[in-house]
This record gives C-alpha cells, structure tokens and sequence, in this order.
C-alpha cells in the first residue's frame, strides 16, 4: 500500500492529471530492469536512464482517465484549455533504497 501512495504522489508532480481516483492495476516489487521489460510501449516522462537494472523497485500501473495540464503562456494568465481527456494506463516506478529514483509514464492498458 506504501508504494501505491508514493506512486499517487510522484503523480501529483507530473502534468499528468486524472479526471477520477485511477484504479490500481498492479503493484509489484521487482528488479528495474524487469520492470521495464513489464512496460508496453512506454512514453517516458521522468527517468534517469544510468541506473542498475538490478535495484529493487516497486512498480506501480493505474489505469483511467488522464488529461496534461499546460500552463499558461509565459506572461499571461489565460488557462489553456485541456487536451481531451484520454482513458489509458500510466506507470510509476520507484526504488525501494530511497534513493530518488523514479520514472513515470503511459503504457498500454493489458490484460
């Protein structure tokens, strides 16, 4: 339960909004470099790519309804209105050392 609340909270740094409570697909412990295997077609948003393949990580899939939020163009508050909003998946992975690690991003939805 402690990794899928560090993973609802490293995506409250993102742009990546949800329109609902995204439900929990998985949330496994893993080696790195099996999580990125697990991963369909990932779009990185946040990764540091020089990291052990062997770290133990928690990976964490929510599936639901996702908007990006864009901020307003520099020297304006004018909101910019959201892309539609689209269902799918999105990834977090996070070490379990404490050391920082983290990569967030879409995936495709599996069985």
């Amino acid at each position: 339960m402690d990794a899928v609340i560090v993973a609802r909270l490293s995506l409250d740094t993102t742009r990546l909004s949800y329109t609902e409570g995204p439900k929990v697909v998985l949330a496994e412990e893993m080696r790195l470099e099996d999580a990125r295997r697990h991963i369909v077609q990932p779009g990185v948003i946040n990764t540091s790519e020089d990291t052990a393949g062997d770290m133990k990580v928690w990976l964490v899939i929510f599936e639901g309804e996702w908007q990006t939020i864009v901020p307003p163009p520099a020297g304006t508050e004018r909101p910019v209105t959201p892309e539609p909003v689209p269902y799918g998946c999105v990834y977090v992975i996070i070490a379990q050392n404490d050391s920082g690690y983290d990569e967030i991003g879409t995936t495709e939805c599996g069985p």
